[in-house]
């Protein structure tokens, strides 16, 4: 997807989780696709700063992730004009990423049969299949909030995100659930998300 649209970011609101929707949480030493991240407490980078990031990538060519609640004014049907203008995925909320993909979009979702689909690492996440996608919300088989798209990637060379773990600048974190990492409030607040699973991977460590 090229010559999307720069989008500006939504005026926040609080967006509270259940302590239900998080009580898998917990850290964990290395970062692997399909985990989430949570940046430094004194991270000042506008894209990454109280962020928590899905990685998408992580191999020793480096690692990408996208920042998962900062939502932007536009629909991915907004801007990337013409690519999903017979779908109903066109009125989904776009998301920003992260700084770095060249006006690049990507789509996250928990559908397994969506053909062309990637699965990231070993969680119940994939990446891509948007033209099956598409097929599967106009013939119902699918919603279109199962589906969720970002705008560019927060991007990091090879070893520096598990060097910013291991000396405890980064989080990882396994059992995010789903559900949360899919949420497409158009009001999120930046930085609750962040707030919260830092807490409950606090509060589930056990040692």
């Amino acid at each position: 997807m090229r010559r999307l649209m720069r989008p500006l970011l939504l005026p926040l609101i609080v967006h509270a989780l259940k302590s239900t929707d998080i009580k898998s949480v917990a850290p964990v030493q290395r970062a692997a696709a399909g985990q989430v991240v949570l940046a430094p407490r004194n991270e000042y980078n506008h894209f990454l700063r109280q962020a928590a990031v899905l990685v998408v990538e992580h191999t020793e060519r480096g690692s990408l992730g996208v920042s998962l609640d900062s939502p932007t004014l536009l629909t991915i049907g907004e801007a990337a004009k013409g690519l999903l203008e017979d779908s109903e995925l066109a009125e989904n909320r776009l998301f920003m990423g992260g700084e770095y993909g060249g006006d690049s979009a990507t789509m996250i979702h928990a559908c397994e049969d969506v053909a062309g689909a990637r699965r990231l690492g070993g969680s119940d996440l994939f990446l891509g299949g948007l033209a099956d996608a598409a097929k599967r919300v106009n013939a119902g088989i699918n919603r279109p909030e199962d589906f969720k798209f970002f705008f560019n990637f927060c991007k990091w060379a090879p070893g520096e995100l598990d060097d910013a773990i291991a000396d405890g600048r980064w989080r990882a974190l396994t059992g995010v659930p789903r559900e949360v990492v899919l949420d497409q409030d158009p009001f999120a607040d930046r930085g609750k998300l962040w707030r919260t699973l830092g807490r409950a991977a606090k509060r589930n460590h056990r040692v």
